[in-house]
């Protein structure tokens, strides 16, 4: 090996055992959790903004709203919620400190978005500070501290307090395993649909058949039930008065496998249809006239085999 050649190599393992040594002694950016506590100890969740308020609640393990209304959770919302804010991780390296920090930061009473978890006792777990400054990320502090720090996600502007989106936008989600029978009626007619395991009976006034395997009206009614509901909802200033609404269009008597019923009653309301379920007229929900129509079917169509009429 030639002297030249011995020396750069000799060079060369040297550079490799300074970097190696240095990468060793440089201090390595720690992470840590935003929120301590864990998903399964989590019995409630509260989200605030300024005067609003919204309030999560996990009924033996079904999330709810309880303020400012009583409903269930949109779960692919509640599934972001869980995976970009409270399994988020941050630097344990502050991006400033001070209380001219927060202000800067938006991070005050005025500003910020607060979540607080609470466990099932409604014991305080965590309280956190979010804020963004039309940023890609946002920026957040804990409850006493003036330490300002930023995570890799939106949370201020997504995760508001506002229940229009964390409500789920059904009404009513039901099997057909849980249906036992449907009672409709609607001004052209009433007919009874009962079901005998996978097998469904049509009768009404005139005639009596079992529906055949793969009806396509049938289908839709059923996939109707498992998630009928809607975005728009009428409710305190918004409701209709009982004289604008009128007689129901049609009424829907569903009898579960449990003995528990739910009554859906379908209105013609201005250029709008509504839907009432259970007869309660705190709320109404502003449906297409498809889903009523889909009851309104004449016995020739639940006498069709699979497929036919195709335009149905």
């Amino acid at each position: 090996m030639k002297i030249r050649t011995l020396i750069l190599l000799i060079i060369l393992v040297a550079l490799l055992a300074t970097f190696l040594i240095l990468k060793r002694r440089s201090p390595q950016e720690r992470h840590k959790r935003i929120f301590s506590a864990d998903s399964t100890s989590i019995g409630s969740i509260e989200i605030a903004a300024s005067a609003a308020k919204l309030v999560l609640v996990n009924d033996d393990g079904e999330w709810k709203l309880t303020h400012p209304v009583r409903w269930n959770v949109e779960p692919h919302l509640l599934r972001l919620f869980f995976s970009q804010v409270i399994g988020q991780t941050y630097s344990l390296t502050p991006l400033a400190q001070g209380s001219e920090a927060v202000k800067t930061y938006r991070l005050e009473q005025d500003n910020a978005l607060q979540v607080k978890l609470f466990d099932f006792r409604g014991k305080l777990l965590d309280h956190v500070w979010f804020s963004n400054l039309n940023n890609p990320n946002d920026y957040f502090r804990f409850e006493g501290s003036n330490k300002v720090f930023q995570i890799r996600q939106k949370v201020a502007g997504v995760f508001t307090p506002d229940p229009a989106p964390w409500r789920s936008p059904y009404v009513l989600s039901l099997s057909e395993e849980q249906l036992s029978s449907l009672e409709v009626k609607h001004s052209k007619n009433s007919y009874t649909l009962t079901r005998s395991g996978d097998r469904w009976t049509y009768k009404d006034s005139n005639e009596e058949f079992e529906i055949p395997p793969r009806n396509t009206v049938l289908i839709k009614i059923l996939h109707q039930l498992t998630m009928l509901g809607s975005y728009t909802v009428l409710e305190q200033d918004s409701l209709p008065t009982a004289a604008s609404l009128g007689n129901p269009e049609c009424v829907v008597k569903i009898k579960l496998m449990n003995d528990k019923q739910h009554l859906l009653e379908f209105f013609k309301y201005t250029e709008n249809y509504l839907l009432r379920v259970d007869s309660d007229a705190s709320r109404y929900f502003v449906v297409l006239f498809d889903n009523i129509f889909r009851f309104m079917r004449q016995a020739v169509l639940f006498r069709a085999k699979e497929g036919y009429p195709p335009s149905e």
